[in-house]
């Protein structure tokens, strides 16, 4: 059973205005048995993660921190836990998601799963060897998840991070566009905003990169089952007609960007390695 966390005394939170976090852990519940089945986006982020903590922790000067524990923060279905696992054996893995669904599919064997806040992790102070985190941080407040990163983690720690940022599936964009209505998708931060809040902190090695991730479908319907999948469409409900020729428009909107290789959808990422001194 996931532990249920509690708030540290007197800790700051800030909710995103348009979208309350109970929005986020239910879109993602919701879609909890199937995210696996659409993860394909995450599954090539994760692998150019891996790749690069990797090839940084090989080439720091100040090796891994004693302390026992690693933190998967948003870890989801915990598919990163075995890979985590296999690089850092003899290290104690944490299992942080703040949609108990999702921590209830996790193998108990592999992380101590903790139901819990992006924006207010519930481990005292220099705690954490590595914190890592994947696809979740864009629907947190920059610099307040960014001040969690600086108090946990313990001198030389290291913090590889991945954020799907503003821009991301432009696709959908002009597809509801042709309907009249914006895209039914949470508002982000963009990489200027992510970038500020690191800035702020002194790191002994800070690598920001932008990557852009494109992945094509054979149908429309393939197209909006991989976004309905992984919980991507936490956002405000928008009031609108009710028109039974609207799921025909919308798939014809994306067929007419069909191209050679099928139908597009683009995510814009930045993907953070950074040490703590």
């Amino acid at each position: 059973m996931a532990t249920r966390w509690q708030p540290r005394p007197n800790a700051e939170t800030t909710e995103l205005p348009a979208l309350p976090k109970a929005r986020v852990r239910a879109a993602f519940g919701r879609h909890a048995r199937h995210a696996a089945q659409h993860d394909v986006a995450q599954r090539k982020i994760a692998a150019t993660l891996f790749a690069a903590l990797d090839a940084a922790i090989a080439a720091a000067e100040a090796p891994l921190p004693q302390t026992p524990w690693l933190l998967d923060a948003g870890c989801g279905v915990g598919r990163d836990l075995p890979h985590l696992k296999a690089r850092f054996p003899h290290h104690r893995l944490l299992a942080l998601d703040a949609a108990p669904a999702l921590l209830a599919t996790l193998p108990p064997e592999l992380a101590t799963p903790i139901v819990g806040d992006l924006e207010q992790l519930p481990f005292p102070t220099q705690t954490l060897a590595l914190y890592w985190s994947n696809c979740a941080w864009q629907w947190t407040t920059p610099v307040l998840v960014v001040q969690e990163i600086v108090r946990t983690l313990a001198p030389n720690g290291w913090a590889a991070i991945s954020i799907v940022l503003a821009g991301t599936f432009p696709e959908l964009a002009t597809a509801f566009a042709e309907l009249g209505e914006p895209p039914p998708l949470a508002p982000l931060p963009d990489e200027a905003a992510w970038r500020q809040a690191f800035a702020g902190h002194p790191w002994r090695t800070l690598h920001a990169t932008h990557h852009t991730i494109r992945l094509f479908f054979a149908t429309p319907d393939a197209l909006l089952a991989s976004i309905r999948g992984v919980g991507a469409t936490a956002t405000p409900k928008t009031p609108h007609r009710f028109d039974r020729t609207r799921p025909r428009r919308l798939a014809a909107a994306l067929e007419r960007l069909r191209g050679p290789h099928g139908i597009p959808l683009t995510y814009q990422i930045l993907t953070i390695l950074a040490q703590r001194p």
